[in-house]
């Protein structure tokens, strides 16, 4: 008498085993990429808003420029490069710079500031320039003084691209209050326009 067999053979538990094993591996590779989605979106989430926090206290700073003046040149995008301390160079038209008085009437209280993208650490960075407490002029170009990095407003990855224009229109700050001619200055960054209205300066 023939007697078959009725239990698991050696092929088909290897056979079951590496179903088992394909089965495994998809499941990792589907948590390894939701993982990746997951992580990569947290870090792009928290750039852009880091960007965007950035840009907002820049054009809060910006307001202030020709507070205090009633003429000259007293907002500038630097037509030529510009040299900071650590020998960081600002490209040409890669900076806009401003002067203003915290104080009406008080001549202690002028103060030079601007906003600049700089290469630096394969990283393109937004950063808020300054000078030193005596080197704020009152009439000479701002492209002429000594400027320094007084801190970052944004980082963004170093093929990002910002770019600083300056035009007059009729405009009035965020959109409130009365509109006349002034000047502004619009900050982009890649896709994304930050316009700014300096209603301290009349045209």
């Amino acid at each position: 008498m023939k007697h078959h067999q009725t239990g698991s053979t050696m092929i088909s538990l290897m056979i079951g085993l590496l179903i088992s094993l394909l089965c495994l591996i998809a499941l990792v590779t589907i948590f390894r990429a939701v993982m990746v989605n997951s992580v990569d979106s947290r870090q792009s989430s928290k750039q852009q808003t880091q960007i965007y926090n950035g840009f907002t206290v820049a054009q809060i700073l910006a307001q202030s420029a020709g507070f205090g003046f009633s003429s000259g040149t007293n907002v500038l995008i630097a037509p030529n490069p510009l040299q900071l301390n650590g020998g960081i160079t600002v490209d040409n038209r890669q900076s806009a710079l401003w002067r203003y008085y915290s104080t009406l009437g008080n001549a202690n209280t002028l103060t030079c500031q601007g906003i600049a993208s700089v290469i630096n650490n394969d990283q393109n960075k937004l950063v808020l320039l300054k000078t030193a407490a005596d080197g704020c002029a009152q009439t000479a170009s701002l492209n002429s003084l000594k400027w320094s990095i007084d801190r970052v407003l944004a980082v963004l990855p170093s093929t990002a691209t910002i770019a600083f224009a300056l035009t007059t229109e009729s405009c009035t700050p965020y959109g409130v209050g009365k509109v006349a001619n002034h000047p502004k200055l619009t900050i982009s960054a890649n896709s994304t326009n930050f316009p700014i209205c300096l209603s301290n300066i009349t045209s």
